[in-house]
């Protein structure tokens, strides 16, 4: 037996899961067996019997105080309902339906008293009360058929969990040397319209696991919003449990693997990635109580709480079951750091508050300090489908509050002022009013928290902040209860649930000259292309024709000219740019203009308005006219203030509108924009203020590796100063803000490490020699290390080209060597790569990678990388007479012709002895070269390769030529033949076998049999008799087992035969 570890997928990934849940109290069932629950049928992905057995058992009513069970007729039409989805609606509409029914339940009607008088009772599919009376099922290899008969063979997941026989969990497992994105990938894939979406209707949780990592989301969710899952108290002794007992005999045998591959589970193993999360989610308790209350529908995407979401929505319901000295209910501060989810975290708890038993008839009141705030908010509850009235005036505030049923209610601090100051006397003494405070850091602790306190003095106050606290604020916080839970900067970019900050300070005094600009200018065109130093130049010539005292404001526009030409032009990013007033928003703009290429647009509040919609004296408005000429302008244009801001916001989200958004206040809190890359800073911002500002930029979206901050008003000198509490954030406590932001010089330092690993690599390697450190290459390991290196060197080096600080910390000298590094780097990759027939992904670079390409390289420079074609193909052979050694020659030949062959096996069987017979030469040759060394006759090697290619282009070439005499007119029968001579001398035996089972084939060619296993049953029935009858009579002599082998084999050809389609 082999000393080395298992690495086979389903050994170290699948079974060991299946097993874990097993042990978790899930009941096995085996491919067959949950065909068998199906009733063959592989179209349905429900198990029936199971599912009305258990509606029986969970279920009974209520009448005139006696216990009556369900008709069978309604047990039969919960089922139908189950089963006939609106399918017209759309994929998540039919979702969201059956997640209605699985959670809500339906009302059939009854007659109990059989006296012909109906009732309506509810009655549940799922009961989370009691949660043991639920019966959970995992099975593996899942068959289902594909939608339509689109795809040519059923989809398999790898798992699919159960619970009163409705498939609620989906999960793919890969092996650990395969990336978590492929599992992702198949879950996406299989949730297609043309796969088997039929299956992903019922599901609540997908989950994609390796033995490092393990990541799970819920239907339709895409790459970027997988999330990990970190247990904030680890059960160590119980996860153990879970996967150390032992399986007992029948159950361990149904997990055999088939064929003579073996799985024994590792004794005594340590806790991996994968057993962490099973535990987590999928135990019972914990898998019901996330699909109750932890999962909602926003705005047509459906959303799973993310683990901190979750523990401070059950740290929450906990503490607030406890109460005070006054007797109210205890509340406390709610701190998750801004683009964690903070506003789905308030809909959740709202819907755990109102779904609390323990709670009898609980209010829930959302209050913000800004209008645009409780506009989104009151938004998100209505896409969530969860009913909330909007109070956008005292009066209606009054009334929302004296209707009790009204549940929840959104709406404005101020609004509390009106009515406390208005009408002293009215107030709601309920306890079981719960009031969410969003921002509470700028409103719960001052004067209008007492103003809130007259009008409901004993409701219980949770307060919201997206932005640590202050720490005076946290001196008078723990007045109200203190934190109740915490989700901080660091953790959560660590986590990948926003993105780092890097932050450049480019800061620009009041008073600049021409020779500032000039040296601005001089600056941008260093290490550019051709191409784009005569844009830039064509730009600053326009700019110095504007006639403008504002030369500063010229520098600035200049400076983000060029930086958002290099860094995100031509890219779907976006940037968000903050002025200091409304004047200069108007002002900017028009410089913008002047100087074209780049589309801007201006968000501000109306003359004589603030950014809540307050007036404010009209002769406290700087430059009034011209605000009032802009304003003039925007409603000729938009006709309406909201369809102004509508129209704008709604576009640049959408990346269909401008390419940079000139805001003074307004979108600087609140807004969601993933797109937005880059935020330039022109006004002075602190604390709180810039907490929220920046956060703009740290929202995930594919292809964007960090948010970037540019500051032109000097707001931190000195960032490392400023995160051990000076300047602009100098009243948080250090430790809060750690991560907040990076400065550029951690990325320069990013891109030195990277660096210096490369030039590891090939410290004894002659780097002149390009076909020595190919080959230094050869090993997967090493190579896939070398592909990461220079990934990371690649998206350093164009970051910090992009920055000022890269250019005053080295000459361009060194930056030269810098980028003549990257392109050998990059050509090695490119080349390595078609060398050893890896994955190439063809869509090319990624947006930062390419951004840099056009800008400081020349095309010329960089071979871009194509598509490896197949061994069949005539190009081929052209890639490989322009190799220039006898080694590369033989190794593109070899790892290509495995890899081509292996597309083909399925096919004709023919390519698997080859195939093996291959790569046992290319093994030998490998240890030879590496014991020769230079005396390494690679002519050789070469000339084998060359032979074995050819043997494979004649064999698919000339296929009607090794037909044998007695099947020249069945060639499409050859495969059968291939197949059975490997066990089989006899010639005429072996024909004659061919041909049988090509008819037998063809005699169970029902419509729809390569989905349906009943008809491939009755298949390998018939061709094992046919067998048994031909070593009965002696006319073979093979063993059982190599039978079934061999049926097995015949199944999977034609299953890949289109003579056998129907």
């Amino acid at each position: 037996m082999s000393s080395l570890p298992d690495t086979r997928e389903r050994n170290i990934s699948q079974l060991p899961a299946i097993e874990q849940l097993i042990n978790m109290g899930y009941k096995f069932l085996s491919r067959k067996e949950n065909v068998k629950a199906r009733g063959g049928n592989l179209n349905s992905v429900i198990l029936e019997e199971i599912l009305e057995e258990q509606l029986k058992k969970i279920n009974s009513y209520e009448y005139k105080g006696k216990a009556y069970k369900f008709s069978d007729k309604s047990i039969k039409d919960a089922v139908r309902e189950l089963k006939e989805y609106p399918i017209n609606d759309g994929f998540m509409k039919s979702n969201e339906c059956i997640y209605d029914l699985i959670t809500l339940g339906k009302s059939f009607n009854e007659d109990p008293e059989g006296e012909g008088i109906s009732k309506s009772f509810s009655l549940k599919y799922i009961d989370f009360n009691n949660i043991y009376k639920n019966i959970f099922h995992v099975t593996e290899e899942f068959a289902v058929k594909g939608k339509d008969g689109e795809t040519t063979d059923n989809r398999r997941p790898d798992i699919v969990l159960f619970v009163n026989g409705i498939p609620l969990v989906v999960m793919e497992c890969k092996s650990s040397d395969v990336s978590i994105d492929e599992a992702i990938k198949d879950l996406t894939d299989k949730q297609k319209d043309n796969e088997i979406p039929q299956l992903f209707i019922y599901s609540q949780i997908l989950i994609a696991i390796n033995s490092r990592r393990a990541e799970y989301a819920t239907t339709r969710t895409i790459r970027k919003f997988y999330g990990i899952w970190r247990e904030e108290e680890f059960e160590e002794n119980e996860v153990k449990e879970s996967i150390h007992k032992k399986l007992d005999k029948e159950i361990g045998g149904k997990l055999i693997v088939s064929g003579d591959e073996k799985y024994e589970p590792v004794k005594n193993r340590l806790i991996t990635e994968q057993d962490k999360l099973i535990y987590s989610i999928l135990r019972k308790d914990r898998l019901l109580e996330l699909i109750k209350y932890f999962l909602v529908y926003d705005d047509g995407i459906k959303k799973i709480a993310r683990y901190q979401q979750y523990f401070g929505i059950k740290e929450t319901l906990s503490r607030v079951k406890n109460f005070n000295e006054q007797g109210n209910r205890k509340g406390g501060v709610i701190w998750h750091t801004q683009g964690s989810g903070k506003s789905l975290t308030m809909v959740m708890l709202s819907k755990s508050l109102a779904l609390d038993n323990a709670i009898e008839d609980p209010r829930v009141f959302i209050v913000t300090d800004r209008v645009d705030l409780d506009k989104q908010i009151h938004e998100t509850f209505s896409h969530c489908g969860i009913e909330a009235k909007r109070a956008m005036s005292g009066r209606k505030l009054s009334n929302l509050i004296d209707e009790s049923k009204n549940k929840i209610i959104t709406t404005g601090i101020k609004k509390f002022e009106i009515i406390a100051d208005k009408t002293p006397k009215f107030a709601d003494g309920n306890k079981n009013i719960f009031v969410l405070v969003d921002e509470s850091h700028r409103s719960q602790y001052g004067l209008t928290n007492s103003k809130m306190k007259k009008v409901i003095p004993n409701a219980c106050y949770i307060g919201f902040t997206g932005t640590p606290l202050k720490k005076d604020e946290k001196d008078t916080a723990k007045k109200f209860g203190g934190f109740i839970h915490e989700y901080k900067i660091k953790q959560a970019v660590k986590d990948k649930a926003v993105l780092p900050l890097i932050y450049e300070g480019r800061h620009v005094k009041q008073e600049v000259n021409v020779d500032e600009l000039e040296s601005t200018f001089e600056k941008s065109l260093l290490g550019c292309t051709e191409k784009v130093k005569r844009e830039l130049t064509l730009k600053y010539s326009q700019l110095k024709k504007i006639k403008s005292t504002e030369t500063r404001m010229l520098l600035i526009v200049y400076d983000i000219y060029q930086n958002y030409t290099k860094k995100l032009k031509g890219t779907k990013f976006k940037a968000m740019f903050a002025t200091s007033s409304k004047p200069d928003a108007i002002k900017y703009k028009e410089l913008f203009n002047e100087l074209e290429g780049i589309k801007t647009e201006v968000v501000i509040s109306p003359p004589g308005k603030n950014d809540e919609g307050e007036d404010i004296p009209l002769e406290k408005e700087k430059e009034l006219e011209k605000i009032e000429a802009f304003w003039e302008k925007m409603m000729n244009k938009y006709k309406t203030e909201k369809n102004y801001n509508d129209s704008i916001r709604g576009s640049f989200k959408a990346g269909t509108g401008c390419d940079i958004l000139i805001v003074v206040d307004k979108l600087l809190t609140g807004f969601d924009a993933p797109i937005a890359s880059v935020l330039y800073i022109d006004k002075p911002l602190k604390e709180h203020n810039l907490l929220q500002a920046i956060a703009r930029v740290n929202r995930l979206e594919d292809d964007k590796e960090y948010g970037y901050i540019i500051d032109y008003y000097g707001l931190i000198k000195d960032l490392d100063k400023a995160l051990k509490g000076q300047d602009a954030l100098s009243d948080f406590d250090p430790n809060d803000i750690e991560d907040v932001l990076r400065s550029t010089s951690d990325q320069i330092n990013e891109l030195k490490s990277a660096r210096s690993e490369i030039k590891k690599m090939f410290i004894y390697v002659n780097i002149n020699d390009n076909e020595a450190c190919e080959q230094s290459l050869e090993d997967l390991e090493r190579r896939e290390k070398f592909y990461s290196l220079v990934s990371k060197f690649s998206k350093t080096f164009a970051f910090c080209l992009s920055t000022d600080d890269f250019y005053n910390k080295f000459d361009y000298e060194i930056i030269s060597e810098y980028k003549d590094e990257l392109k050998f780097y990059q050509k090695l990759k490119d080349s390595v790569k078609k060398r050893y027939s890896d994955n190439i992904d063809i869509s090319g670079y990624d947006t930062e990678v390419k951004k840099l390409l056009d800008t400081y390289v020349t095309s010329s420079e960089i071979v871009q990388v194509v598509k490896p074609v197949n061994v069949f193909e005539e190009e081929f052979i052209k890639e490989v007479d322009e190799l220039e050694t006898y080694n590369s020659k033989a190794d593109t030949i070899a790892s290509r012709l495995i890899k081509s062959v292996e597309e083909i096996i399925k096919e004709d069987v023919f390519y698997e002895d080859f195939a093996e017979r291959v790569r046992n030469k290319i093994d030998e040759w490998k240890k030879r070269r590496k014991k020769e060394g230079e005396h390494f006759n690679s002519k050789d090697y070469y000339e084998d390769m060359e032979s074995e290619l050819n043997i494979a282009k004649n064999r698919h070439e000339n296929k009607q030529d090794n037909i044998p005499k007695g099947l020249k007119d069945y060639p499409e029968l050859l495969p059968f033949y291939d197949l059975l001579k490997k066990n089989i001398n006899d010639d005429e035996i072996v024909i004659e076998m061919s041909k049988e089972i090509d008819s037998i084939i063809l005699n169970h060619n029902i419509v729809g049999w390569k989905q349906k296993q009943e008809a491939q049953n009755n298949m390998i029935n018939d061709i094992e008799d046919y067998l048994f009858d031909l070593k009965g009579n002696n006319k073979i002599d093979v063993s059982v087992d190599t039978i079934d082998i061999i049926i097995e084999k015949i199944i999977d050809l034609a299953k890949n035969r289109e003579r056998y389609d129907n």
